[in-house]
């Protein structure tokens, strides 16, 4: 009797002793579980691939926001709400969003570091600050953006931008606009533009300037080209040729 009440009682020992250890397994899991999601919080709200989390969702609601400007007598208020000091630039060249236009954000100005976020674009978006254009500008949360649309259809030329790096992109040179009316003709702004048989600004922020060396040269090439004031579908080719895409409008992005 003695051993079976002995048996019993080291059962019930068993017996507790496995529901403890279920329990301290629970509890550890539990503890790895909560450490788990306060590194990926911390890491979302505080680390690089956080930061980066934050400005892709920026870039996203923008592009929500442009892709809803459907004509030129509508211009829209946008808020950053996410992303502090973080610099904005925009690339023409197709290489950073898989050969689409493209939105961009870094944390740094010379955009060095890891955190880059970018944004494929149907639309070439135009940057400008106080009327001016910008190759970027520096963003503040919160901060008051204005966006619009140019239906100007245009192709975008900057002169072996594609080649650049991230950091020369956004302290680099503003693309010029060419476009089709009646004659082919370039600008720098959507607002003034130029025949091809001439190589310096008339009106507007670059009044009385020429452009880069390169960007000289390229008009002066197209300018050469047998009757292509009178054909739309020349000039065309040629860009594409030379990989120069083309826009069907312009998004506007201003503060």
């Amino acid at each position: 009797m003695r051993h079976q009440n002995k048996f019993l009682s080291d059962k019930k020992g068993f017996e507790l002793l496995g529901e403890n250890t279920v329990q301290l397994i629970i509890a550890v899991l539990c503890i790895t579980i909560l450490i788990f999601l306060g590194v990926s919080l911390y890491d979302f709200f505080m680390g690089n691939s956080g930061d980066i989390k934050k400005a892709e969702y920026e870039l996203k609601e923008m592009n929500a926001s442009l892709k809803s400007l459907i004509d030129n007598k509508t211009e829209i208020k946008y808020i950053v709400t996410t992303i502090q000091d973080w610099v904005l630039f925009t690339d023409e060249s197709g290489n950073l969003c898989g050969g689409n236009f493209c939105l961009c954000a870094c944390r740094d100005e010379g955009c060095k570091g890891k955190a880059k976020a970018c944004i494929a674009t149907d639309k070439f978006v135009r940057i400008m600050e106080d009327g001016k254009s910008r190759r970027m500008i520096v963003l503040k949360s919160p901060s008051e953006l204005k966006m619009s649309l140019s239906n100007e259809k245009v192709y975008l030329f900057n002169g072996g931008v594609q080649a650049l790096e991230y950091y020369v992109v956004a302290y680099g040179i503003i693309p010029i606009f060419f476009k089709f009316d009646n004659e082919w003709k370039w600008g720098p702004d959507l607002v003034n533009w130029m025949p091809i048989n001439t190589t310096v600004v008339s009106g507007g922020e670059f009044d009385g300037q020429q452009p880069m060396k390169s960007k000289v040269e390229f008009i002066t090439f197209f300018s050469k080209i047998k009757d292509i004031k009178f054909s739309e579908s020349t000039g065309a080719a040629l860009f594409n040729q030379t990989g120069i895409h083309k826009s069907d409008g312009v998004y506007i992005i201003q503060r």
